[in-house]
């Protein structure tokens, strides 16, 4: 079937009405589904539309009828845009009801999603005539299309648009615009499993499942679970968009990073924030290999995000413990000297100090303790930082 610039293929389409809902002014569906279907988008002629004067956000909706899509899959389906771009996935099933001024989403999965982006065209005129069908770009053309894309330099491209460079100190406080949702919006089950992104950029997602919420202003996500080969990590946060956003998250993940850097396998990384961007606190907590903590206070309304931060760790080490063979005698050199822990101090746990600094100012970072080793390029520091307002 072709309908413009797509031509959609389809081996099985599946439909069923459901006769009981006609009388109750319901609208039912048991099944929608799709198997097999095939869809190409070629590319489009660029039309010139004039701009659309700017409208005001739809207000709420209210649907006239109640509307059931009881079963709705989508199975073995391959999308291939016109730049290339390969989309496809193995199984899709959903179902929705909507009514009134709610849409509930049905418990919904998706598996085996696979993204094949196309190469870059540094990368296909890198490749042999024997690797790469299509037609091949020379090194001029390349050359031409960077330089006419690239940006102007700063103090071209201001005066060009009619822009003048000036301080973050002077440009006005940022606002936000208050988002209202037109539908109260309940998604209880998202399921998303074997995901991957292909071709240029290669990484997988084993599993993420999701529960969002939204009404009005206030938006919920309750959680929010991913697992990657990589590392874990759960999300739960809740905003209203409106006002300055007030908020409040709270991030848990684990590392493991296998490839990237296995000496950091473990690492636990907490991160919590409440209150609005106009007064945002920041709590940052580290366990594992790289213990530390860090408590922030900060404006993200202020174009010059003034803040307060107090950072605090009990022993930095690097290289870190188990990088390398002599790394972990560094923390065993620091336990083992000095005088007989104090009552109550855990054994090998050398004591945090605390140095001022000017607001929002970096400075030179000052150790309570610092022991370099025979082997260059490892240090262990004992030490805390506080940056107050």
């Amino acid at each position: 079937m072709q309908a413009g610039p797509a031509n959609v293929a389809v081996r099985r389409l599946e439909l069923e009405w459901s006769e009981e809902c006609v009388l109750s002014g319901r609208l039912c569906l048991d099944v929608l589904g799709v198997e097999g279907a095939r869809v190409r988008l070629a590319e489009s002629e660029a039309e010139d539309e004039a701009p659309s004067p700017s409208a005001e956000p739809p207000g709420a909706i209210e649907l006239p009828f109640p509307i059931e899509l009881r079963r709705v899959f989508l199975d073995d389906v391959e999308v291939l845009l016109a730049d290339g771009t390969r989309l496809r996935w193995d199984h899709f099933s959903t179902g929705a009801v909507a009514e009134g001024e709610t849409l509930r989403l049905l418990p919904t999965r998706l598996v085996g999603t696979r993204l094949l982006l196309p190469l870059s065209p540094g990368a296909q005129l890198a490749l042999g005539e024997g690797e790469f069908e299509g037609p091949r770009l020379a090194a001029e053309a390349i050359d031409a299309a960077i330089t006419v894309r690239s940006p102007l330099p700063d103090e071209v491209a201001a005066p060009a648009e009619g822009l003048a460079a000036s301080d973050l100190e002077e440009q006005p406080r940022r606002e936000l615009p208050e988002v209202t949702l037109p539908l109260r919006v309940e998604v209880p089950e998202l399921l998303v499993e074997d995901s991957a992104v292909e071709g240029a950029v290669e990484y997988g997602v084993e599993r993420l499942a999701l529960s969002l919420f939204g009404e009005g202003h206030s938006l919920e996500v309750r959680p929010l679970d991913i697992s990657t080969r990589d590392g874990d990590a759960s999300l739960a946060a809740a905003v209203d968009l409106t006002g300055d956003y007030p908020l409040e998250l709270r991030l848990e993940s684990a590392l493991w990073l296998p490839d990237i850097m296995p000496a950091l396998a473990g690492q636990r990384i907490d991160l919590g924030l409440d209150g609005s961007l106009a007064d945002l606190l920041v709590r940052l907590d580290l366990s594992g290999p790289v213990s530390l903590a860090l408590d922030a206070r900060l404006d993200a309304l202020e174009p010059t995000l003034p803040f307060t931060a107090s950072l605090s760790s009990d022993l930095v080490q690097w290289p870190l413990p188990g990088s390398v063979d002599e790394a972990g005698r560094c923390h065993r050199a620091l336990a083992g000297r000095g005088p007989r822990p104090a009552p109550g101090r855990q054994p090998g746990r050398l004591p945090a100090r605390r140095l001022a600094q000017r607001r929002g100012t970096p400075a030179p970072l000052h150790s309570a303790r610092a022991d370099r080793q025979r082997r260059p390029g490892s240090v262990c520091l004992d030490t805390a930082i506080t940056l107050p307002g």
